[in-house]
């Protein structure tokens, strides 16, 4: 054995696998950093290669793949924002010239990813052509402002092409010349796997959003087509000549005919859909204005499926086809569907909730969080009442009008004005102010606690604000006095409401009187038991010299020494007698002739003729 020979084979192997290694995982070319243009950035490429592009605006044009599976690129496909800002400026006129040229039989390995391209103009195929069973993948492009003369402004497909168009914007490609065919995509004896897409404002003679012919059997699903146009025939979609279209999950609404002088009225002839000439649309869980009955059928064969609506999909705006939350596309899906590592048109991911949205774009959610203090009332979102609070949804993202159930008694919180964002929660808090009015209570012919909701507010009268609604006002009880019954009354926002209350006097019974003297006199009558309610005369009588009556104290008053007494309770009375002047006995001050001695004599005071004096003096008293 030759050990050199086979140490030299398994290094030759070794290397040669380490090449072929190395040249399927690829390089990274940067445009216009390591290649200046792109065509020669695509001419240097390997297998597995990467092209990136610059955000920028490139006047390259007519590139060829060549066949190549390597990737054309911008910095971040999935960015709307860079893929917008990377453009293909085909200048395609007065000289035709178009964006993309695949010819060279390529496969799903070469793509064409996150560029936009603008300009193009051709025979056909003015954004991009694909001819000679080319079928590369072009996803999260832009294909906008193109034209061509007889096939497929934006993109055509010829020749047993069948390339895979996923997440691409396809709008304003113009193919409205005499026998213009497709204004979004043209196919020929081809068929695309289309998906996530928007076309919007094609227009072409036939198919302004789409055309296909001669056998060509496109899929298209998860897409939206709105506000295309077609001169003849097949404002969304036209097919003719031996084509089989299917369509699912798809929104066609807004396209539209507008015939010359010599064409057939519009709706005859699919604003949305027409199929001709042993051609056949298949459609299912798909939203379709105008429904079955709107799709031009000659020769041909529809087949409306299960799961179809025809019903206003809720753009947000004619030039915004991102579904609203009302929309009736959100979550009407085929449910039996695959979508494992798909995106919408924004690259958010399918599905969301329980099913796939129609059309392109997958509506997003957030939660709204809704609560009432300090009562619970109902919340309601765009006119739908959600229940009585605390609530919590998940709503599709968008603007929405909060607004709250009518409360007796509180005033409604004012409407409010909330954003739902993706994956977020928007908490809203509603507040009722309590509304009030003035209850006043009154009792007569007694004072009489008032009781509101069981509450003593104290002795009438009794004016306050409360609460409106209905309050039980009750009353005290009053002795002799059979108490007023309780009442239910209704307090009105701003008003005042008067509750009277009226004490009934009992059955005539016995209440005491208690009479007390102060000094030295009589009471007439004294004290005793008398008839609830009598009127009692009471009279102070002077029974003792020198005593003179003076007032009353306690349940009547006064000086006179005759008053009246109403018995309506229990009594107590003191007639208050005092001591007159001439009582008084000190001989100091009621003796005259002391007086006078004093007076005249003030110095015999110590003689022995003073008790003469003396004795004189007591001949004026009165024994």
């Amino acid at each position: 054995m030759n050990f050199k020979k086979i140490v030299t084979s398994t290094v030759l192997l070794t290397l040669t696998c380490g090449f072929f290694c190395l040249s399927a995982e690829g390089i990274t070319i940067n445009v216009p950093a390591d290649s200046a243009t792109i065509q020669s950035a695509i001419d240097g490429a390997n297998p597995g290669d990467v092209i990136v592009l610059t955000q920028g605006t490139y006047g390259d044009r007519d590139i060829d793949f060549k066949g190549k599976a390597i990737t054309v690129r911008s910095t971040n496909p999935n960015d709307p924002n860079i893929v917008a800002a990377t453009v293909i400026d085909c200048q395609g006129s007065p000289i035709k010239h178009r964006g993309f040229h695949f010819h060279s039989g390529e496969g799903r390995e070469t793509v064409l990813a996150g560029v936009t391209i603008i300009n193009g103009y051709q025979t056909s195929g003015g954004g991009i052509y694909c001819d000679n069973a080319s079928s590369p993948t072009i996803s999260n492009c832009i294909i906008d402002g193109n034209s061509a003369d007889i096939y497929g402004a934006g993109i055509y497909c010829n020749n047993g092409s069948n390339p895979l168009i996923t997440n691409c914007i396809i709008s304003n490609n113009n193919n409205n010349f005499s026998g213009g065919f497709g204004g979004g995509i043209s196919c020929k004896n081809s068929s695309p796997v289309i998906s996530h897409c928007t076309f919007s404002k094609n227009s072409a003679y036939y198919g302004g959003g789409m055309f296909m012919y001669n056998g060509s059997n496109p899929v298209i699903s998860n897409c939206t087509f709105s506000k295309n146009t077609a001169i003849n025939q097949g404002g969304g979609i036209y097919a003719k000549t031996n084509c089989a279209v299917t369509i699912t999950n798809s929104v066609l609404w807004g396209d539209n005919v507008t015939p010359t002088d010599n064409a057939t009225i519009p709706d005859l002839n699919g604003p949305e859909i027409g199929v001709i000439d042993n051609s056949g649309v298949t459609i299912t869980y798909s939203d379709v204005q105008g429904g079955e009955g709107l799709i031009y059928v000659s020769s041909s064969s529809k087949t409306w499926g299960v799961g179809n609506i025809e019903t206003d999909p809720k753009f947000i705006s004619i030039t915004d086809l991102h579904l609203t939350g009302i929309s009736p596309c959100i979550n009407t899906g085929d449910p039996n569907g695959v979508y494992d590592n798909q995106t919408d048109i924004d690259g958010d991911p399918r599905v969301i909730q329980v099913r796939v949205d129609m059309g392109s774009d997958e509506m997003l959610f957030g939660t709204l969080s809704a609560d009432t203090t300090p009562v619970k009332g109902a919340i309601v979102v765009d006119g739908q009442t959600l229940g009585t609070a605390p609530q919590s949804r998940d709503l599709p993202v968008g603007t929405y009008t909060v607004s709250f159930g009518a409360m007796t008694g509180y005033t409604q919180p004012a409407d409010q004005q909330i954003t739902i964002s993706k994956n977020e929660t928007t908490v809203v808090l509603g507040t009722y102010a309590q509304q009030t009015g003035t209850l006043t209570v009154s009792t007569t012919p007694v004072s009489g606690e008032v009781i509101v909701d069981g509450v003593s507010w104290g002795t009438s009268p009794q004016s306050r604000n409360i609460a409106v609604g209905s309050h039980t006002v009750s009353f005290g009880a009053v002795s002799g006095y059979t108490s007023p019954q309780g009442q239910t009354p209704t307090v009105q926002a701003g008003q005042t409401t008067t509750v009277p209350g009226t004490y009934l006097r009992n059955s005539p019974t016995q209440v005491h009187l208690t009479v007390n003297v102060t000094g030295q006199g009589t009471v007439l009558p004294q004290s005793g038991d008398f008839d609830l309610d009598s009127v009692v005369s009471l009279t102070a009588v002077l029974d003792a010299d020198g005593w003179t009556f003076d007032h009353w104290e306690g349940d009547v008053t006064g000086s006179d020494a005759q008053v009246n007494l109403t018995m309506d309770g229990n009594k107590t009375v003191t007639a208050v007698f005092l001591a007159s002047d001439n009582q008084t006995t000190d001989d100091n001050t009621t003796n005259p002739c002391a007086a006078v001695v004093g007076a005249l004599c003030p110095c015999f005071g110590m003689l022995t003729l003073a008790g003469l004096f003396a004795g004189v003096c007591l001949l004026g008293r009165n024994y």
